[in-house]
């Protein structure tokens, strides 16, 4: 009989993971995907992302969310969240919090921006 090992990582082992990993790190923090996106006018920028539908797995019921209370999430630590396509391809999402402006989501691949939200079906 084989066993397989899996690695449990911790912030002590970090150095054990790639860089990207290490950004996923978060003890205890359940994944949410949104999977739709409801934006103001013009709805071309990040910025313009008002509020989102997301799920607790990447099939499942959707749930309706501000742009607020997810970028309260993100920063308290609460949940992470990572934009989820049709297809099932997603990308890690941030908060961007620019001077004198409201702090709103993207995803980030590089350290810039993405439109992978601005992608997602509107609702």
């Amino acid at each position: 009989m084989s066993h397989t090992v899996i690695p449990v990582a911790t912030e002590e082992h970090s150095e054990l993971l790639g860089s990207d990993d290490k950004e996923l790190l978060i003890s205890g923090v359940s994944m949410r995907y949104i999977r739709q996106i409801s934006v103001q006018s013009p709805g071309t920028s990040n910025e313009h992302i008002v509020a989102v539908r997301y799920s607790e797995s990447p099939a499942g019921g959707l749930r309706t969310r501000s742009r607020q209370d997810v970028v309260r999430d993100i920063d308290a630590g609460r949940f992470s969240y990572q934009s989820q396509t049709s297809v099932g391809s997603g990308a890690r999402v941030a908060t961007r919090h620019p001077a004198g402006r409201p702090a709103y989501i993207a995803t980030v691949a590089d350290g810039r921006e993405t439109n992978n939200l601005l992608a997602l079906p509107r609702f």
